[in-house]
């Protein structure tokens, strides 16, 4: 089976899923690193407990969760795989890019 055929017509996907992916965690993890250093002890609070919770629990559990549980519970149960899968991968991403910064 010839898999570079596949790979090229998936790249697309592949590469919006990577800049949705590296822009949610920048766009979330910049605001809660300033926000862990300049902000209020709650907003510390806030920020730290959100790392927490997506460092600490292993992809495929945060995957399921989101899948299976908070995206449904809110409504939006008719999002693709795909959609969910780089949403949570930019929230976890989120996470490690605040330590970073």
């Amino acid at each position: 089976m010839d898999v570079l055929p596949i790979f090229i017509d998936w790249f697309p996907y592949l590469l919006s899923g990577v800049a949705v992916t590296l822009g949610l965690g920048f766009l979330l993890g910049l605001p809660m690193a300033i926000g862990q250093v300049y902000g209020s002890r709650p907003v510390r609070s806030l920020v730290g407990v959100y790392v927490w919770f997506f460092r600490g629990l292993p992809i495929l559990v945060l995957l399921f969760l989101f899948w299976f549980g908070i995206f449904p519970g809110l409504g939006l149960g008719d999002l693709s795989a795909s959609v969910v899968g780089a949403v949570v991968l930019g929230l976890r991403g989120a996470a490690y890019q605040f330590t970073l910064f």
